[in-house]
Protein backbone atom coordinates (compact mmCIF):
# COMPACT_ATOMS: atom_id res chain seq x y z
CA UNK A 1 0.00 0.00 0.00
CA UNK A 2 1.17 3.75 -1.33
CA UNK A 3 0.16 7.20 0.48
CA UNK A 4 0.33 10.31 -1.48
CA UNK A 5 -0.44 13.34 -0.53
CA UNK A 6 -3.34 15.90 -2.49
CA UNK A 7 -1.80 19.79 -3.59
CA UNK A 8 -4.16 22.35 -3.46
CA UNK A 9 -4.32 22.22 -7.10
CA UNK A 10 -5.57 18.67 -7.15
CA UNK A 11 -2.37 17.09 -8.07
CA UNK A 12 -0.62 13.39 -6.59
CA UNK A 13 2.84 12.30 -7.06
CA UNK A 14 2.75 8.49 -8.02
CA UNK A 15 5.04 6.30 -6.06
CA UNK A 16 8.06 5.25 -7.75
CA UNK A 17 7.39 2.01 -6.97
CA UNK A 18 3.74 1.98 -8.72
CA UNK A 19 4.95 4.10 -11.57
CA UNK A 20 7.75 1.16 -11.73
CA UNK A 21 5.09 -1.88 -11.64
CA UNK A 22 3.13 -0.05 -14.41
CA UNK A 23 5.66 1.14 -16.36
CA UNK A 24 4.81 5.03 -15.95
CA UNK A 25 7.22 7.43 -17.45
CA UNK A 26 7.43 10.96 -17.46
CA UNK A 27 4.83 12.27 -19.63
CA UNK A 28 2.66 9.49 -20.05
CA UNK A 29 -0.94 9.33 -19.58
CA UNK A 30 -3.00 7.23 -16.91
CA UNK A 31 -6.25 6.29 -16.96
CA UNK A 32 -8.80 6.62 -14.01
CA UNK A 33 -11.07 3.47 -13.56
CA UNK A 34 -14.24 3.70 -11.12
CA UNK A 35 -15.79 1.11 -10.62
CA UNK A 36 -17.80 -0.16 -7.67
CA UNK A 37 -16.92 2.70 -5.54
CA UNK A 38 -13.13 2.13 -6.03
CA UNK A 39 -10.95 3.97 -8.24
CA UNK A 40 -8.10 1.86 -10.42
CA UNK A 41 -5.26 3.25 -12.03
CA UNK A 42 -3.60 2.29 -14.90
CA UNK A 43 -1.22 3.02 -18.26
CA UNK A 44 -3.41 3.09 -21.27
CA UNK A 45 -2.78 0.99 -24.06
CA UNK A 46 -5.02 1.92 -26.89
CA UNK A 47 -6.57 5.56 -27.26
CA UNK A 48 -9.59 5.45 -29.50
CA UNK A 49 -11.65 8.10 -31.08
CA UNK A 50 -15.04 8.92 -31.26
CA UNK A 51 -16.67 11.02 -34.40
CA UNK A 52 -20.20 9.90 -33.47
CA UNK A 53 -22.41 13.20 -34.17
CA UNK A 54 -19.68 15.69 -33.54
CA UNK A 55 -18.59 13.98 -30.18
CA UNK A 56 -14.88 14.01 -29.54
CA UNK A 57 -14.68 12.13 -26.42
CA UNK A 58 -11.51 10.10 -26.17
CA UNK A 59 -11.48 6.57 -24.87
CA UNK A 60 -9.27 4.04 -23.57
CA UNK A 61 -8.47 0.66 -23.12
CA UNK A 62 -6.35 -0.75 -20.32
CA UNK A 63 -3.28 -2.61 -20.57
CA UNK A 64 -3.29 -6.25 -20.45
CA UNK A 65 -0.93 -8.05 -18.74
Amino acid sequence: MELAKVTTKGQITLPISIRRKLGINNGDKVLFIEESGKIYITKPSVQLFSDHQGDHDVYYTSQSK
